[in-house]
């Protein structure tokens, strides 16, 4: 597929009087234009996109995936409840941006406001870049970040400070009746 000239974007309909369409739009050309550079150097081809409806059940997946590795102290019945919370309110309230490798979901950020909710890579995945990749995305759009990352998962708050976040208050997720620590990005 070849990309839309960037300036038919501006010229759009949904830009007009629409910033966030309009970025959206810009995103979709800029993928493309990646892919095919991708393409024609033969680097493995990766893309940060919206999520739609259709992947929730790679979200589930990969944040089984994922969470099995990193929080490997929350018991069967915890993870349980937190997969069901996910899958029938989280994912409808955030603002999710899934990272394909080769044209299949290999992670996914979700946000809320300024918070990262969940940051979560498969562990095939991990340590290739596209967790700080979703993070850059993120960052792109918001002068700050702030997440909260089991004071267990050693892994993460390695990640998380190598990436620049700030530790901040240590306090119990009520939820998961486990110390969490407050983390803090700035531009």
């Amino acid at each position: 597929m070849m990309p839309v000239p960037r300036h038919q974007y501006r010229k759009n309909q949904k830009c007009e009087g629409n910033p966030s369409g309009c970025r959206f739009l810009l995103a979709q050309y800029d993928h493309q234009v990646r892919r095919l550079q991708a393409t024609l150097i033969g680097i493995p081809l990766t893309m940060i996109r919206p999520y739609s409806p259709s992947d929730k059940p790679a979200v589930l997946h990969i944040w089984r995936e994922a969470s099995a590795i990193a929080h490997p102290f929350l018991s069967a019945t915890l993870v349980a409840q937190a997969e069901a919370m996910i899958r029938d309110q989280f994912l409808d309230l955030a603002e999710t941006w899934m990272i394909d490798a080769d044209d299949t979901p290999a992670g996914f950020i979700a946000l809320l406001g300024n918070e990262v909710g969940g940051l979560f890579v498969l562990p095939s995945h991990q340590g290739k870049g596209y967790g700080r990749a979703l993070l850059d995305h993120a960052r792109h759009t918001r002068a700050e970040l702030e997440l909260c990352v089991f004071a267990a998962n050693h892994q993460a708050r390695g990640f998380y400070k190598a990436y620049g976040f700030q530790a901040g208050e240590e306090r119990l997720n009520s939820f998961f009746d486990q110390p969490e620590i407050v983390m803090h990005l700035s531009r």
